[in-house]
């Protein structure tokens, strides 16, 4: 998230000032948690998120940072670990689907 909220010149502090008079409270410290990987989100954060950052939702869930460590596995739980990124991008954003007749 940080890696979208940054170039727009938002601080911690004003996104989570939009997002409260967009409808959605989150508290900073949420938000850092989130952004740090220490909290998973539930789904309303990152949409209510995607939302005032004007991109899509899919575009949260499927940017990898370039500071993350490789994973042997999956991206995400409840996926297969052969799952490769471009498919799940494609898959959230209504391009494609990941059932194995797709895949």
């Amino acid at each position: 998230m940080r890696h979208y909220r940054e170039p727009r010149g938002l601080t911690r502090d004003e996104l989570t000032y939009v997002l409260h008079h967009s409808g959605y409270d989150l508290d900073v410290d949420d938000l850092r948690g989130i952004e740090d990987r220490l909290t998973v989100a539930t789904v309303d954060a990152p949409t209510a998120i995607a939302y005032v950052l004007e991109i899509s939702p899919a575009d949260l869930l499927t940017h990898i940072p370039v500071d993350q460590p490789v994973s042997e596995g999956s991206r995400t739980t409840g996926l297969p670990c052969d799952v490769e990124t471009c498919e799940l991008h494609d898959s959230t954003s209504g391009k494609t689907s990941l059932d194995r007749q797709c895949r």
